[in-house]
């Protein structure tokens, strides 16, 4: 196709030069209008191919235009140029404005011609229809032009040229309004229809939003009760299906991280049942045992999901702690726990069930792990938006590896500080890239 550009190219050139030369040498004949005509419409006529060649329909439509653009300026250079030498009663001025035009005629608008037929293909399926009103615009814009270079260069028939492409564009512009009048207004109550819904949708998640904030405890219970702690929630969309959890009970603190199936409104939906399932564990049964809260609240989730008639495959991942003093205990479906003693270079992981809280083949009691902290251990709790987000030169997942780096590399720093560094992080590696998932993180200081 680059090939076929430059040969295009040259051949428009080489044609626009030779008909220049013409007009130049036989210019004080009578009848050179005529014969000129003639010439450009047989040899003009075979250089529209060439001129359409001269960019791919697959271009990008901004390159189309740029380059169509430099083709307009190159004709508009010539023709000014030779109208002042031809003032300043130089050489070569009738040769320059002959060129511009021819080179407007068979190289700048066969590219218009393109760019119009692929402007409205999409707004009609009768493709003859759009290629013969593109050409009539084609014909009308070039008869004019030709019929002011005959008026230029004083030839017979410039007149019956302009008044002849006039009227064509005049019979294009009625029967353009008449083919696209009707599906343009179509089209754009469509479009008002359309966006008018997603008004309404967008207002509704946004409304969603507030419920489902109802159902996360406020910061100002959390610093209460955690007062070295930070939480990084970070939806992915204006809904999430990332939680995080907690509830006091007497002599003790329980909180979670939660990563409920999918994310936007369906994750939405089903950490609301996963949370009232978690709510109902401790607050109707009593339960503060962590392995026993997760089997009574998989237990209730299964329920509330086995009254749908269709079969249900969600479920949640989650991280659950009950704190008192010094000693924690943990139990997890699927995400862990992360504990970074104090002065430690390393990290010590507390491994959850290899089952989710939802329908699984084999379930099997949670495991409870009771772990002793000391003053200046740091905990976290978080789900896996961190680690699976891509970025990065490479644009590859962030990975364990590297989030336990920079956890261990903050570990000297204020736990809001410690907050600001991960979101700041994750936000340089993300980049340009899209955040594929809810991003949930509790840390926490004895």
């Amino acid at each position: 196709m680059d090939l076929l550009r430059k040969i295009g190219i040259s051949l428009i050139v080489i044609f626009s030069v030779f008909v220049a030369l013409i007009i130049v040498i036989f210019e004080p004949k009578e009848n050179i209008g005529f014969g000129l005509f003639i010439l450009l419409v047989v040899g003009g006529g075979s250089m529209i191919p060439l001129g359409t060649s001269m960019i791919s329909i697959n271009s990008p439509s901004n390159r189309r235009n740029k380059i169509k653009r430099i083709y307009l300026y190159i004709s508009l250079f010539l023709i000014v140029t030779g109208i002042f030498l031809r003032i300043m009663k130089w050489p070569l001025g009738g040769v320059l404005v002959s060129g511009g035009c021819l080179w407007y005629c068979f190289a700048f608008a066969p590219l218009e011609l393109k760019h119009k037929y692929l402007k409205w293909l999409p707004y009609s399926k009768n493709r003859p229809e759009v290629i013969l009103l593109s050409l009539i615009d084609f014909i009308g814009l070039n008869a004019i032009a030709l019929g002011a270079l005959f008026k230029f260069q004083h030839y017979a028939g410039q007149n019956a040229l302009l008044i002849a492409g006039a009227s064509v564009l005049l019979v294009g512009m009625f029967f353009w309004n008449y083919k696209f009048k009707r599906e343009v207004i179509t089209r754009k109550v469509s479009e008002d229809t359309i966006r008018e819904q997603y008004l309404k949708i967008q207002d509704s998640i946004v409304y969603a939003k507030r419920i489902q904030s109802a159902i996360l405890p406020p910061l100002k219970l959390v610093k209460e009760y955690l007062k070295e702690s930070f939480i990084l929630y970070k939806p992915k969309d204006i809904i999430a299906g990332d939680f995080y959890w907690m509830e006091q009970k007497v002599d003790l603190m329980l909180f979670a991280v939660a990563d409920c199936t999918g994310h936007g409104v369906p994750g939405a939906l089903v950490s609301v049942v996963c949370s009232n399932g978690l709510n109902r564990s401790v607050r109707e049964f009593g339960l503060t045992d962590p392995g026993l809260i997760l089997d009574k609240t998989r237990e209730i989730v299964l329920q509330e999901f086995e009254k749908s008639e269709e079969e249900v495959k969600d479920g949640m991942d989650i991280a659950l702690c009950s704190f008192n003093g010094s000693k924690l205990q943990y139990a997890g479906a699927y995400n862990p726990l992360w504990i970074i003693r104090r002065d430690s270079e390393e990290i010590e992981e507390i491994k959850a069930n290899r089952q989710p809280i939802g329908n699984y083949d084999e379930p099997r009691p949670f495991t409870t792990h009771v772990v002793d902290l000391n003053k200046g251990d740091t905990i976290y709790l978080f789900s896996d938006g961190i680690v699976d987000q891509f970025g990065g030169v490479n644009r590859k997942k962030f990975k364990v590896p590297n989030f336990k780096k920079l956890l261990l590399s903050i570990q000297d720093k204020s736990m809001e500080h410690q907050k600001q560094t991960v979101d700041d992080t994750i936000e340089n590696w993300r980049g340009e890239s899209e955040q594929i998932d809810d991003i949930c993180l509790i840390g926490m200081r004895i």
